[in-house]
């Protein structure tokens, strides 16, 4: 099952992470394309307990972060959409 997580915020990076640490496909988007760089490169953009060491296992394991949010919706057989009012209205959800 691949899983998709669309906003990489305190919830969503989160979720995507332990997903990921348990070795699920897990797809991750966020419209904020410098937070989705960190990301990739095993940065952590704000501050969590323990969420570094969690995250970049789970990059090792399954867990990437995709600019590109139609490869979530084309390819991800379940969905977490955890994003900001900001987002919603780029995504003209609102």
């Amino acid at each position: 099952m691949r899983i998709g997580i669309i906003g990489l915020g305190f919830v969503g990076l989160s979720l995507g992470s332990v997903l990921g640490c348990q070795r699920y496909v897990v797809l991750g988007f966020d419209s904020d394309k410098m937070k989705s760089s960190k990301i990739r490169d095993g940065v952590v953009p704000f501050y969590e307990p323990n969420l570094e060491s969690t995250m970049k296992t789970a990059l090792r394991r399954g867990f990437s972060i995709s600019d590109d949010l139609s490869r979530i919706v084309e390819s991800c057989d379940l969905r977490s959409e955890e994003h900001t009012s900001e987002l919603q209205s780029r995504l003209h959800l609102v």
